[in-house]
C-alpha cells in the first residue's frame, strides 16, 4: 500500500518515508531533501488567502496571485473558509479572462520543482455556492482550464473533493477528505467511481488519495478494512496530519 504525508503548515517530517508528500505553498525550493523515492504535490486552492482585517497575506504566491486578481477584477468577497482566530479565504474568479492563465504561470514559476498540485475546491463550486448552479457553467469550465493546464506542466493534478464531476475527470484524480466513508459515501460508491475514472482516463497516469484522519479515534478493524481496501483499489492512504500514524 502506498501512503501519503500531508503537512500543510511545516516542513514534512523527514523521518516518514512517504510516497507522496501533500505541502503548504510556502517553500519555493524543494521542500522534501533525501528522499528519492516520495514525490511531493503543493496543496492551495483557487482562493486568496486574507488576514483578520480581510487584508491578502503577504506570502509571496498569494500575494503576487492577489495583483494579478485586482489586475484581472478577479476578487470577490465570497468567504470559502474562515478559521477561529479570525484568518479567511475569498474565492478567486478563474472565469475572469486570462486568470487561469496567470495562475498557471505562477504555479510554473514558484513549483515548477513539484511532482503535482493538490488543489482543494476543485471538484466544482456549485456545490459550495448554490447560485453558481447549475447554469454557470463557466466556473467549471475554469477550473478544468486549470486541471488540465497542470497536467499539461507535467504535474499530477489532484481534485478534492470526491465528487466525480467535469473539473475532476481533467483532473489525475481525487482527494477523499476524512475518511472513505465521509459525507454518506460508501466503498462501493468510491470504487466505481475511481474504476470509471480510470477507464476514461485511458493511459494517463491517475491518483486517488483517501485521507484517515485521527486513525486512532476510529476501531481497529475499521482502519484494517480501510488499509485492505486501499491496497487492493491502489489508493494511496493519507494518516492526516498525524505525525505517528501509520509509521
Amino acid at each position: 500500500m502506498r501512503s501519503m504525508i500531508l503537512d500543510w503548515r511545516g516542513r514534512p517530517d523527514l523521518s516518514k518515508r512517504g510516497d507522496f508528500y501533500s505541502v503548504g505553498p510556502y517553500f519555493f525550493a524543494m521542500p522534501v531533501i533525501g528522499n528519492p523515492k516520495g514525490r511531493v504535490l503543493v496543496a492551495m486552492s483557487s482562493t486568496i488567502l486574507c488576514d483578520p482585517n480581510g487584508q491578502p497575506s503577504n506570502r509571496e504566491f498569494n500575494f503576487e496571485l492577489y495583483h494579478k486578481a485586482v489586475k484581472r477584477k478577479a476578487t470577490t468577497d465570497r468567504v470559502v473558509w474562515k478559521g477561529d482566530s479570525g484568518w479567511h479565504t475569498k474565492l478567486l474568479d478563474l472565469t475572469r479572462p486570462g486568470m487561469v492563465d496567470d495562475f498557471l504561470e505562477l504555479i510554473h514559476g514558484y513549483f515548477r520543482w513539484a511532482d503535482g498540485i493538490h488543489l482543494d475546491y476543485a471538484s466544482a463550486w456549485s456545490w459550495q455556492f448554490k447560485d453558481l448552479a447549475p447554469t454557470d457553467a463557466a466556473w467549471d469550465d475554469a477550473l478544468v482550464a486549470l486541471l488540465k493546464g497542470v497536467r499539461a506542466q507535467g504535474k499530477l493534478a489532484l481534485a478534492q473533493q470526491w465528487h466525480l464531476t467535469k473539473p475532476v475527470l481533467a483532473a489525475s484524480g481525487a482527494f477523499l477528505e476524512q475518511s472513505p466513508t465521509s459525507f454518506g459515501r460508501t466503498l462501493t460508491a468510491h470504487t466505481a467511481d475511481i474504476r470509471k475514472f480510470r477507464e476514461q482516463a485511458k493511459d494517463r497516469e491517475t491518483l486517488f488519495v483517501a485521507e484517515l484522519r485521527e486513525p486512532a479515534k476510529f476501531p481497529k478493524d475499521y482502519v484494517n478494512a480501510m488499509t485492505e481496501w486501499a491496497a487492493r483499489e491502489d489508493v494511496v492512504l493519507s494518516f492526516g496530519r498525524d505525525a505517528h500514524a501509520g509509521v
